[in-house]
């Protein structure tokens, strides 16, 4: 979400930030990521709230060309589901992260929940 306000930390090189609201979502939909992230962007076709929105696929730093497939394709699917359902997309940007080293299969937690 946008910068709602930017404050003064009680430490000189810190920051406090505040951002807009988040509408309800499911919990799937949401991420939090932390390092050196780089991005493509486009932009919707269709007009929401009276302008296109920013659509970005963050990579890490390097490997941005790899998320142009999902950049070409993201902009298409928000536009299709608006129209489908005849619902504006309530969010000011989409943003997507592409993991390039995932593998559930790698992790002790659900090896051990089998």
């Amino acid at each position: 979400m946008p910068e709602k306000a930017v404050k003064q930390a009680s430490k000189p090189e810190r920051k406090v930030v505040i951002f807009e609201r988040t509408p309800i979502m499911s919990t799937y939909l949401v991420a939090w990521a932390f390092g050196d992230f780089e991005y493509v962007e486009d932009f919707t076709r269709r007009e929401y709230n009276g302008k296109k929105l920013p659509v970005r696929v963050y990579t890490t730093k390097g490997l941005k060309s790899q998320g142009h497939f999902a950049l070409e394709n993201c902009h298409k699917i928000v536009d299709y589901y608006s129209e489908i359902f005849k619902i504006d997309c309530p969010l000011p940007k989409i943003d997507l992260l592409a993991v390039h080293e995932f593998s559930v299969m790698k992790s002790p937690t659900f090896l051990s929940d089998l």
